[in-house]
């Protein structure tokens, strides 16, 4: 037989899947598990969204649409990146995915060539510098100091790499839960703009700050429209995770590129997704009552848990800090769940720099965040 392919054979699956199915395993055999390695919120999509899209299959919404997506999604989109972000957005700066992580990953197939470098702070989502490896070129780590909430400095962008063509920037952040400030998005759009870098913008966690802190979208900033490609979607904001829906905005030239893939990749989101996708912009009450959920999660669990934690600001997750009680925290990880039926997932999987940590996900309902934290703390005494 012929070989399969050495770029895919590197890859490895991400942990915080495989800590999922463990822990699910673990659940069928009859364990009480709380499974806090999954990030996936833990309420319901909105009912009118569900309705939405019980009407558009009665109404026959299941064939091909334009690829890009069905013109009231983009436009609806638009406005949303106008009213909300205060990006200059227009309908035809649009592209409806099958998923935030579609749009990021046609979005750097787009961007680089074989062997170009992009950059990522890190600790990061684990798919970033696979995308990365998949479209054939090099990720790299700008490791943020535990001290400065994992996010790196002005300097460390401007010295990583050698020729890089790009930054992903992820705030709210998975998974540190760190908030970049206006003043930290400065320092990167400084040096997308001085080193001539695209920035891909995940802001998929948008949505979920806490206390003072604020997202800011970095396309607004001086400089950063005609470099800046905007990412989001449905699932974290309304549960949608298995519905696969997620868009990208970015400049003409990337964008008109970007289609290609899309084109050739999925053809187009699914079609009677894309209209319930229209109806979801304007279901948004339910959001501040669970922000305030994760919120006092994060309190919970960092006030009870014996391990220090960093203190999120956003997203629902925060890393805690194992490196006093083991050398290698994925074995560390598998004896906690063994142990106490608590699933948190290994710090490596986010990158070398939070060796020694894992990550929680505050996205449960709140006695099981309690009844997690006081397992871990009955374990430790």
């Amino acid at each position: 037989m012929q070989p399969l392919s050495d770029t895919v054979k590197a890859i490895q699956p991400p942990e915080s899947i495989e800590v999922a199915e463990v822990a699910n395993a673990r659940a069928r055999e009859g364990h009480d598990v709380v499974n806090m390695g999954w990030g996936e919120p833990h309420f319901e999509t909105p009912q009118p969204v569900k309705d939405a899209l019980t009407r558009a299959v009665a109404e026959g919404h299941g064939n091909y649409t334009d690829s890009a997506g069905i013109r009231p999604l983009r436009e609806r989109t638009a406005q949303k990146l106008r009213e909300d972000n205060g990006i200059d957005a227009s309908s035809d700066e649009i592209i409806v995915t099958p998923g935030a992580k579609q749009a990021i990953f046609i979005t750097i197939r787009t961007l680089v060539n074989p062997g170009d470098e992009v950059l990522i702070p890190e600790p990061a989502w684990t798919s970033y510098a696979k995308m990365v490896d998949l479209a054939e070129a090099e990720p790299v780590p700008v490791p943020g100091a535990p001290e400065n909430r994992f996010v790196p400095t002005r300097e460390q962008f401007e010295r990583a790499g050698t020729d890089p063509v790009a930054i992903i920037v992820n705030t709210p952040t998975n998974p540190t839960g760190a908030v970049w400030s206006r003043e930290e998005l400065t320092e990167v759009a400084v040096a997308a703009r001085d080193r001539d870098l695209y920035v891909v913008a995940d802001e998929v966690y948008e949505h979920y700050t806490f206390g003072d802190h604020e997202h800011h979208s970095i396309a607004t900033f001086d400089g950063m429209a005609e470099r800046t490609v905007t990412v989001n979607g449905f699932s974290k904001s309304h549960a949608m995770t298995g519905w696969r829906l997620g868009y990208l905005q970015g400049p003409s030239r990337v964008r008109d590129e970007a289609l290609k893939a899309q084109q050739h990749l999925n053809t187009c989101a699914t079609s009677f997704v894309q209209h319930a996708g229209v109806t979801a912009f304007d279901e948004m009450e339910h959001l501040d009552d669970v922000v305030d959920t994760y919120r006092r999660n994060r309190d919970v669990f960092a006030d009870t848990t014996p391990f220090p934690t960093v203190r999120s600001e956003g997203a629902f997750y925060c890393l805690v800090d194992v490196r006093d009680w083991t050398d290698d925290s994925a074995a560390f990880a598998k004896r906690l769940l063994e142990e106490t039926d608590v699933a948190l997932t290994p710090g490596r999987t986010y990158g070398e720099t939070a060796t020694g940590f894992l990550r929680a996900s505050l996205a449960l309902n709140p006695d099981r965040v309690r009844t997690a934290a006081r397992r871990l703390a009955e374990w430790a005494d």
